[in-house]
C-alpha cells in the first residue's frame, strides 16, 4: 500500500503576492496592505469587475477605477495614516466560494487636523473564491457608524 503524506504549499499570486486563503485571511491581508499603503497589495484582493461604493457614495467600477481612487488616497489625504486590520463581526456563505463579510474597521477621518481622528466604520464585503487567486473582493460598500446615533 502506497502512502502519501499531504503536501502544503503556499499559494502565489501572479505579481507573487499573498492570496487570501480563507475570507478571515482576507480580512487580515487587506488591514495589512492598506497600513503599508501598498496599492498593489489592495488590488491584488480585487476581482477583475470589483464595485465598490465609498462612505461618501462614490462607485467606483472595475479594478482600474479602484486603483484610481485608492491610489489617490494613499498619495493624499491618507499618506500619513496608520490603518488596522478590520475586525469580523459576522461571515454568511450564500453559495460554494461565496461569502458576504461584515466587519468594524477603523478608518482616518480624513479631515485635516486637529479635527483628524479615526472614524469607526462598517465594511461590508462579497467575496469569491477563484482557485488560483485566493477569495477577491467582488463588492464592497463602507459605512460610517454614527456613535451618537441613539
Amino acid at each position: 500500500m502506497l502512502h502519501v503524506a499531504p503536501v502544503f504549499v503556499e499559494r502565489e499570486s501572479m505579481s507573487s503576492g499573498q492570496v487570501a486563503a480563507s475570507p478571515q485571511h482576507f480580512l487580515e491581508l487587506w488591514g495589512k496592505a492598506w497600513d503599508r499603503h501598498d496599492v498593489d497589495a489592495i488590488m491584488r484582493l480585487c476581482a477583475e469587475d470589483c464595485v465598490t461604493v465609498n462612505r461618501f457614495g462614490v462607485l467606483l467600477q472595475g479594478k482600474e477605477m479602484t486603483r484610481t481612487a485608492i491610489t489617490f488616497l494613499h498619495n493624499g489625504p491618507f499618506r500619513d495614516a496608520h490603518f488596522e486590520a478590520p475586525k469580523l463581526l459576522i461571515e454568511r456563505t450564500l453559495a460554494p466560494g461565496l461569502v458576504v463579510l461584515q466587519a468594524s474597521w477603523k478608518n482616518p477621518s480624513g479631515r485635516p487636523a486637529p479635527a483628524a481622528q479615526m472614524d469607526d466604520m462598517i465594511l461590508s464585503a462579497t467575496l469569491r473564491n477563484n482557485a488560483a487567486e485566493g477569495w477577491l473582493l467582488e463588492q464592497l460598500d463602507l459605512h460610517n457608524v454614527d456613535r451618537d446615533a441613539p
